[in-house]
C-alpha cells in the first residue's frame, strides 16, 4: 500500500484465556486509519490456531475484483465470483526457513558493508507500532492517535 504511519488505531480483544500472567487476549481485532484514505483491519485468533504452521500467518487482502491470501509458503489469488478456486497459486519452492536465512544474511551483510538493510528499523517500527497502539487502545478502551511529527501516542 506504500502507506505512512497510521493516524489512529482501535484495538478490541476478548477475555484472556492463557494461564501464566499474560495480559493479552488470544482473539483481537485492530482497526488502523491511514492518511492515504484507507482503513486496515487486522484480526488474530490465537486460540483457534490448530492448523499447520505454514498456514498460521495467513494474510488476506481484499480488492475490488479479487482477494489475495498470503501465507508463509503460499500465495493465492481468488477472483470475485469464484472464491473457492484460486486463479493464481504461487508456492515457495524453498519454504519459510529459506526466507529467514535470506533475512539474516541481508542483516549480516549490511553490518559488514554499512548498506541499508531490506527491512530498515523505521519500517520495522512502523509495522510494530500498529500492534503497540492496538494494545494501548484495548487497555484504555479508547481510540488511540499517533503524532508522527512528535513521535508520541495520544490517548
Amino acid at each position: 500500500m506504500n502507506a505512512s504511519f497510521p493516524l489512529a488505531v482501535t484495538g478490541i480483544g476478548n477475555k484472556i484465556q492463557a494461564k501464566g500472567g499474560f495480559d493479552l487476549p488470544e482473539s483481537m481485532v485492530t482497526i488502523a486509519e491511514y492518511p492515504e484514505e484507507f482503513t486496515g483491519t487486522f484480526t488474530v485468533n490465537y486460540a483457534a490456531m490448530k492448523y499447520q504452521m505454514r498456514n498460521d500467518q495467513l494474510t488476506q487482502l481484499d480488492g475490488d475484483r479479487a482477494r489475495m491470501d498470503i501465507g508463509r509458503e503460499e500465495c493465492r489469488v481468488h477472483m470475485q465470483g469464484s472464491e473457492d478456486t484460486p486463479a493464481i497459486t504461487k508456492r515457495s519452492e524453498r519454504g519459510f526457513s529459506f526466507a529467514t536465512e535470506l533475512h539474516v544474511r541481508n542483516f549480516i551483510e549490511c553490518i559488514r558493508t554499512r548498506k541499508t538493510p531490506t527491512a530498515p528499523v523505521r519500517i520495522g517500527f512502523q509495522a510494530c507500532l500498529i500492534t503497540l497502539l492496538a494494545n494501548i487502545s484495548r487497555k484504555t478502551g479508547k481510540r488511540v492517535r499517533w503524532d508522527d511529527a512528535a513521535g508520541k501516542v495520544i490517548v
